[in-house]
């Protein structure tokens, strides 16, 4: 129907993305709606199908429709084709482990930004949306049964890691880097969106950050199953640590200060981490190639 140098223009790629995203978020709306409605007395059994829903409707179907429209090959040109070996994901997380210290700083500093007081409303009504979603968050993952938290486990973790990464790494990122722009650019560009679409402006920097780290895994190893990986495994700690109260205070506690200033430990934790994130880059780089134009 396209004829194929239509199809490989970026422009009309991501027009293909975006319009298939918005219109099956729309349907992934309805389907939640309906599932209100049908008298399900489990609140957090709606949510999390809901959530699951949403994931395969409004994010894996409008990257692999975009994969279809653009390439005979659709699993390559999403990245998904590639193997990696244990040491990638093992890698993955020890820097987990490393940058969790500075994260939390980064998380705790973000959450705490005032507005001038000239915008005062505006502050008020981000606050309002960060605490509405935080509360749909609380209902699925705090005080989960075992079956309940691995259910958790496997749509907010593995599918929810799964199917954004798919869209917003796979689809989104890549074809910004197929328009000739730097890594950097698509890189970050795409991170920016990622944690744009999440609404809460109160968790920004810290979603950028991870969406960047996210991107540059793609970029290192050209495989999308190293985010795809490190995404799940950071939503897969979240929802244990909710369910675990002592596991949860400490883990949001390492690396922040009484005082709330800045904390040696988190300083200490970025400064490994860079070193580490050098050393894992070029590893990925010697062992898997790495992606071009940048």
């Amino acid at each position: 129907m396209f004829p194929t140098e239509i199809k490989e223009l970026p422009a009309v790629q991501l027009f293909v993305l975006m319009l298939s995203f918005f219109v099956l978020l729309l349907v992934s709306a309805g389907v939640s709606v309906g599932l209100g409605s049908m008298g399900i007395s489990d609140e957090r059994t709606v949510l999390l199908t809901a959530s699951a829903v949403q994931c395969v409707v409004a994010f894996c179907l409008p990257a692999w429709i975009t994969a279809r429209f653009s390439s005979p090959h659709p699993a390559n040109w999403l990245y998904l084709t590639k193997k990696l070996n244990i040491w990638c994901f093992a890698g993955v997380v020890v820097g987990y482990i490393i940058v969790m210290p500075a994260l939390n700083w980064v998380v705790d500093w973000n959450e705490h930004i005032h507005f001038p007081e000239s915008m005062h409303k505006v502050e008020e009504t981000f606050r309002s949306w960060e605490n509405a979603n935080g509360g749909i968050a609380n209902k699925i993952l705090e005080g989960a049964s075992p079956t309940a938290t691995a259910a958790a486990v496997c749509i907010v973790g593995l599918l929810t890691g799964f199917s954004e990464e798919l869209f917003f790494r796979g689809a989104l990122q890549g074809i910004i880097h197929r328009s000739r722009v730097s890594n950097a650019v698509a890189v970050w560009g795409a991170a920016a969106i990622f944690s744009a679409l999440h609404f809460q402006f109160f968790g920004f920097v810290p979603r950028l950050l991870m969406g960047a780290f996210f991107g540059y895994l793609l970029v290192w190893s050209r495989s999308l199953w190293l985010p795809i990986f490190a995404h799940a495994f950071n939503n897969s700690m979240v929802v244990l640590s909710y369910n675990t109260e002592r596991m949860k205070g400490d883990l949001e506690n390492i690396g922040l200060t009484d005082g709330g200033g800045i904390s040696w430990i988190a300083i200490g934790s970025a400064f490994l981490f860079a070193l580490y994130l050098y050393a894992f880059r070029n590893y990925l780089l010697r062992k898997e190639g790495g992606i071009g134009n940048g």
